[in-house]
């Protein structure tokens, strides 16, 4: 937890924080940042996943209306109702506002086919450290390999939990390689903006 006093909210705490960025920009709005080495050494650009096209662009005509497939929105609903929920209410503490949160649910756990922890591992070490051996990888790209590793193994989580009609959640050899193939396009699309 990250406890902290201000003036304003007194003094609070954050239980299990996680910060998820999901942005949109094109090669030339961020070539100077990605250029920055200072960025590439303090490790902020290998805790990036970059997804980059691997064809050249298409003109597509922008459709009048956006629909969004209710199969989508069936699936993200399952997933979301998979979870025990926390309760949240708005009290007031010293004439201050402030969001008590109770029932906080135990954390969830997946549970690791031992094939699919195998395959994980194997590419972790393939990509964290054998690959890295080789000397063809510019050691300022080593942290992010360094998180492939991990990476694949939070993808194969959403994708095991995509699949899951019940808790706990058990990853399996399929979930493991779909995230893996997904992890390398991800470090395709790393050496694109390298």
């Amino acid at each position: 937890p990250i406890t902290g006093a201000t003036v304003g909210r007194g003094r609070t705490t954050i239980e299990r924080s996680y910060l998820t960025f999901f942005g949109a920009t094109t090669p030339e709005t961020i070539r100077e940042h990605v250029n920055s080495m200072y960025l590439w050494g303090t490790g902020l650009w290998s805790r990036f996943v970059f997804v980059t096209p691997n064809t050249p662009p298409v003109y597509r005509e922008r459709p009048t209306k956006m629909s969004i497939p209710s199969h989508l929105v069936l699936g993200l609903r399952d997933m979301y109702e998979l979870f025990p929920k926390p309760t949240a209410q708005l009290v007031e503490e010293n004439k201050k506002p402030s969001i008590h949160i109770s029932s906080i649910p135990a954390i969830s756990e997946a549970r690791f086919d031992q094939d699919a922890l195998e395959l994980l591992r194997h590419y972790g070490k393939e990509v964290g450290f054998d690959m890295l051996q080789t000397g063809a990888i510019d050691q300022t790209l080593f942290a992010a390999y360094d998180r492939l590793g991990e990476q694949a193994i939070k993808v194969s989580m959403i994708l095991a939990v995509m699949d899951s009609e019940k808790l706990p959640i058990t990853v399996r050899v399929c979930h493991s390689a779909r995230a893996i193939k997904i992890t390398e396009s991800w470090r395709y699309a790393l050496h694109q903006i390298w």
